[in-house]
């Protein structure tokens, strides 16, 4: 009896280790701690050129950058990279830009009002307001006229406009466009570019004139200038 009682013991005790090894071996893991970084909200910035009131016509340019964004709209419309974008269009109104940028849920919001001045405060405006007659030409050649003549009404009563997407359009009295080319003005808008071979036009314009000068070879085939008399055409 002895002898079993000892083999009793000795076997629960190997039973209390064992378990206990078990138990331990069995131990379910701790996940490790995630940290979670907090959502960033986004930082939009732009420049402007040129700055301050923009000339009737010109092109303004925007540079936009954006950090801790995910998309970028302009004006509601959804730009192709979240981060950096630019706009270049020309402006004839007081026009307002708004910028949006959004990473996640945060959300930031910028916007830039831009000032035109008014078109007769411009080269582009006084060429490209408003419709022109071509009413008389005249030759010279230093400072003595060579020839002059005005057009009949049926040449007078012919539009001319300068559109300021780059063409020039010559329109009867009907309305119908009877001729297209493109136009353009140089760096320094002292000359006008036209057509696809950019023939130069020196000119000079106000609210009710245009005078456009090129060089051009008289039937005596010297050298001469060209210079085209227009008036502004009230429609």
């Amino acid at each position: 009896m002895l002898f079993l009682r000892k083999n009793l013991i000795l076997i629960i005790g190997m039973m209390i280790i064992l378990g206990t090894h078990l138990v331990s071996c069995c131990k379910v893991p701790v996940p490790p701690v995630v940290v979670v970084e907090p959502e960033l909200k986004p930082v939009i910035e732009f420049t402007a050129t040129p700055s301050g009131v923009i000339p009737w016509g010109d092109t303004l340019e925007i540079n936009v950058k954006t950090i801790n964004s995910k998309s970028l709209w302009v004006n509601d419309q959804k730009q192709p990279s979240a981060l950096e974008s630019k706009i270049r269009t020309g402006l004839y109104n007081d026009t307002i830009f708004v910028f949006k940028a959004k990473n996640i849920t945060l959300s930031s919001e910028k916007e830039l009002e831009v000032k035109v001045g008014h078109w007769t405060e411009s080269v582009s405006g006084l060429l490209s307001y408003h419709y022109w007659n071509r009413v008389s030409l005249r030759v010279w050649r230093g400072d003595t006229l060579l020839a002059h003549f005005d057009f009949n009404e049926d040449q007078k009563s012919n539009l001319y406009y300068f559109r300021p997407n780059g063409k020039i359009e010559r329109y009867n009295k009907d309305g119908k466009m009877l001729s297209s080319e493109w136009w353009s003005l140089d760096k320094d808008k002292k000359n006008i570019l036209l057509g696809v071979n950019k023939e130069i036009f020196w000119f000079e314009v106000d609210e009710n004139s245009l005078t456009m000068r090129n060089e051009d070879t008289y039937p005596d085939g010297l050298p001469c200038v060209v210079e085209t008399i227009f008036t502004y055409c009230s429609l």
